[in-house]
């Protein structure tokens, strides 16, 4: 789950073996959408800041690298937390966790420091201004459930916003275009267009489109 004990290395040589291998060179330099469960979204969230300028947009299930910080089952002294480069804060992210994995909503073993780790990445990084969300789940503990529902109109419109223009000569990943942003309150389960959020901006949910803001409200 940390890419910097040699995963991150071994993901950039298989994609220049199968650039190669498959004769399509544009997959050594194509740009990445990341989407981990649990070790995966440490994964994620750890190869967003190493290369931050490669990646389109994130969704993070139920963990992220700050999870560690609150991890009091499995201690993991070996994982070093990583520094987070401004460029991260240009990529939008989105943390979905459990309710049933918050500390006073289950047994013992449960408390893996997934919900505390996942809100302080949110937190921080909207702080910086980064398009950044949190969407607790309902309905599950650590596992997946029906987070693609969310994942997948999120990746989508990250994509649309975020991808070069078809026929571009200039293949750099364009910066998050906010017209049509909606924002929501952390605890509430209500979003809006941006210009009619009342709230501290930097507090809130960032959500890219309306379509996306609708999933997040169910």
């Amino acid at each position: 789950m940390d890419p910097r004990l040699g995963s991150d290395k071994s993901f950039l040589k298989a994609l220049e073996e199968m650039s190669v291998q498959s004769g399509y060179p544009e997959l050594k330099t194509v740009p990445w959408v990341l989407w981990g469960h649990s070790g995966g979204a440490i994964w994620s969230n750890v190869m967003t800041m190493l290369h931050p300028e490669r990646v389109v947009a994130v969704f993070l299930r139920s963990a992220s690298a700050a999870s560690f910080r609150f991890d009091w089952h499995v201690k993991r002294p070996g994982f070093r937390q990583p520094e987070v480069p401004a460029a991260v804060y240009r990529v939008p992210i989105m943390c979905n966790a459990g309710v049933k994995e918050k500390p006073e909503n289950g047994p013992l073993w449960r408390r893996n420091g997934v919900w505390e780790g996942e809100l302080a990445t949110f937190q921080e990084y909207r702080t910086q201004g980064a398009p950044i969300g949190f969407a607790p789940d309902p309905r599950t503990a650590h596992e997946c459930g029906d987070s693609r529902y969310l994942a997948i109109p999120f990746l989508d419109a990250c994509m649309a916003i975020r991808l070069p223009a078809e026929g571009s000569k200039d293949q750099t990943l364009r910066p998050v275009d906010s017209s049509h942003v909606w924002l929501a309150s952390l605890a509430g389960d209500t979003a809006v267009p941006a210009a009619d959020f009342k709230g501290n901006p930097r507090e809130a949910v960032w959500l890219p489109n309306a379509a996306v803001a609708h999933a997040w409200m169910e």
